[in-house]
């Protein structure tokens, strides 16, 4: 009995653990992207992610045997018919999934059911009601929980709207500026040094078929809780300038390692480097 309530304590610790893993990899990963697209979405994108490892997993674990739904269903925690239909339309999620606002937006401006038939331009909604109203629309598209008032605000801020006599809203620009250029050029660079830091990991747990169980890629932080306030900025100086000679030397060595040949196409090889410091992160506990 004893041992058999230890085996269950040791399972909900080991439990706790890796959820609070994930917690903190979920978190980077919203705090870069949860700005510009809704939860729903993050969630078809994991489940549509899941199914895709699921089997590239079970192919590579077994390639000769067949894969079945069941199968996949076990790996993910998912029904069989979210997997079919996942199966069926893989890349497919609806723009109100991604961004409410901009679904809204977009059938407002479009639909014949909210055009001012004088003037051919998208008519003003009353703020609240059921039918043909803002709030109509909000529901569809956002949710029954949210508040009308809410979104206008944010669509405010982006000058996509103006409020009328308090009770009306006047649609001034329908296209929804999903992400600035330079933004999204920062995050499709932090997508690719998270894909590439993942690659190494993975590669170190759980080995490769390209590469021998002793062959690991070097993978290392070095980091310290004891540096004053009053030397942060001369240490984050001094490890900037470190960071950009080691940059210029593995540039470098890449270089002289590719072909001349243009047509050379192989899958890229490379080395990141990036410094960091997290102000929220717990401090240990005092000796």
């Amino acid at each position: 009995m004893a041992q058999s309530r230890l085996l269950m304590e040791q399972s909900t610790e080991a439990s706790e653990r890796i959820v609070n893993l994930v917690r903190r990899v979920m978190r980077s990963v919203i705090r870069l992207f949860g700005r510009h697209v809704n939860m729903r979405a993050f969630l078809q994108i994991a489940k549509q992610v899941a199914v895709e490892e699921a089997h590239r997993l079970a192919q590579q674990t077994n390639p000769k045997a067949r894969i079945t739904l069941s199968q996949l269903s076990l790996m993910t925690g998912l029904d069989t018919r979210t997997i079919k239909a996942i199966q069926a339309n893989p890349e497919e999620i609806p723009e109100k999934e991604v961004c409410p606002e901009a679904a809204l937006l977009a059938r407002w401006a479009t639909d014949p059911m909210f055009r001012d038939e004088a003037s051919g331009r998208p008519q003003d909604l009353s703020i609240y009601g059921k039918l043909g109203t803002f709030q109509g629309l909000v529901t569809q598209y956002c949710g029954r929980g949210v508040s009308p008032d809410m979104v206008i605000k944010r669509l405010r801020v982006r000058g996509c709207v103006e409020t009328v006599d308090h009770n009306w809203v006047r649609l001034h620009n329908p296209n929804w500026v999903w992400i600035e250029h330079e933004e999204e050029q920062m995050l499709a660079e932090a997508s690719s040094s998270i894909h590439c830091i993942s690659r190494t990991l993975e590669h170190n747990i759980f080995g490769s078929p390209d590469y021998s169980s002793d062959d690991k890629w070097f993978q290392r932080r070095v980091l310290s809780y004891r540096i004053p306030s009053a030397q942060r900025q001369r240490a984050q100086d001094e490890l900037h300038q470190l960071l950009q000679r080691q940059l210029d030397e593995v540039c470098a060595v890449v270089r002289r390692y590719e072909s001349n040949d243009l047509n050379t196409n192989q899958p890229p090889l490379g080395v990141g480097i990036y410094f960091w410091h997290d102000p929220e992160a717990p401090l240990p506990k005092s000796q």
